[in-house]
């Protein structure tokens, strides 16, 4: 190696610089592991990841959702309304000579941890269909929404979807004070 009299020895510089890359390397590596092995994802980490932030509703249901939630599969729409498929989405007009129902509620009219056609407005579809009635159901379930969040969605965006019937379906998250966010014990239609 030839000598510098102002750096020293060329090849080393350069082995140094890979030996230190390698070793920053190595450490962020373990870093990773190490905080893969130690931190374990709970019930409302699981939770949280489907749900986003919301200025009005202060919460709802992630929007163009493709996941596995509650060991059942999950798909939203653009307004994170579940729908029956990857990639499904809702006319703004229901079909003609078809009746349109919205069903409202939290987690039970939502589905929790079951597949869309077992959650009640996938069966209630189903039924009417049996019977002869055409008929859309949309699942309007948000995970851990209360009635004044149910209010509020309804007066922004399900009358937009012109249903013949709205089914109401919230009672746990009124009187239960952990909340996803903004949890100040206060009730919903009290908070900014």
């Amino acid at each position: 190696m030839k000598r510098d009299r102002k750096r020293g020895f060329r090849g080393y510089d350069l082995l140094g610089k890979v030996l230190s890359l390698s070793l920053a390397a190595i450490i962020l590596v373990m870093m990773e592991l190490v905080s893969r092995v130690a931190f374990q994802q709970t019930h409302l980490d699981q939770i949280l990841a489907v749900l986003e932030r919301d200025p009005v509703l202060f919460r709802r249901n992630r929007s163009n959702l493709d996941t596995t939630f509650a060991g059942a599969p999950m798909f939203t729409e653009k307004r994170g309304l579940r729908v029956a498929a990857k990639g499904g989405k809702l006319s703004p007009r229901p079909r003609l000579g078809s009746r349109r129902i919205v069903c409202m509620g939290a987690s039970p009219t939502f589905g929790w941890g079951v597949p869309y056609a077992v959650a009640y407005p996938g069966r209630l579809e189903q039924l009417l269909i049996q019977n002869g009635i055409d008929s859309e159901v949309i699942n309007a379930g948000m995970i851990g929404n209360s009635s004044h969040q149910g209010k509020m969605l309804l007066k922004y965006e399900l009358f937009d979807l012109s249903p013949s019937l709205i089914t109401v379906a919230y009672v746990i998250n009124d009187i239960d004070k952990y909340r996803f966010f903004r949890s100040n014990g206060q009730p919903d239609r009290l908070l900014d």
